[in-house]
């Protein structure tokens, strides 16, 4: 598959040059930036931030984030001047647990599912968000 190898060459390159050489072959490209402000994902905005000023960043907000992840989310968004979307699942942690129990613990597959895909998927589609490229701290699509 073609896809499997550029991944295989851009893996090859130092960060920056990685991120250079997609945003190269995609120059008229809306781009995306999925974050959980951890600090590789704040490696990753940072380098993208030197290199395009206006892209959205998505946080996927699964209600399990501490509140020093949030307090740094708000207080980096707002430092960086970040075009920061809160996405948000269907149904708040209590409202799931009360359905279907703490699921992260009996069935992580389906709370990922239930917190973060769908959600994201719902995001991308609603907001008309890329699908010219979406960047993670693990991929670059």
């Amino acid at each position: 598959m073609e896809a499997d190898r550029i991944a295989e060459e851009l893996e090859r390159l130092a960060p920056e040059q990685a991120l250079d050489t997609v945003l190269a072959a995609n120059q008229s490209a809306r781009i995306c930036l999925t974050s959980s402000f951890q600090a590789e994902d704040m490696v990753v905005t940072h380098l993208l931030k030197n290199r395009m000023p206006d892209f959205s960043v998505l946080f996927l907000d699964t209600g399990y984030h501490f509140a020093q992840t949030y307090e740094y989310r708000d207080r980096m968004a707002k430092q960086w001047s970040l075009n920061l979307i809160n996405v948000l699942p269907e149904r708040t942690v209590a409202e799931q647990e009360s359905a279907f129990g703490i699921l992260y613990r009996s069935e992580p597959t389906r709370c990922c599912q239930l917190r973060k895909v769908e959600p994201l998927m719902r995001a991308l589609v609603v907001r008309r968000l890329p699908p010219d490229g979406a960047i993670s701290q693990r991929t670059i699509v």
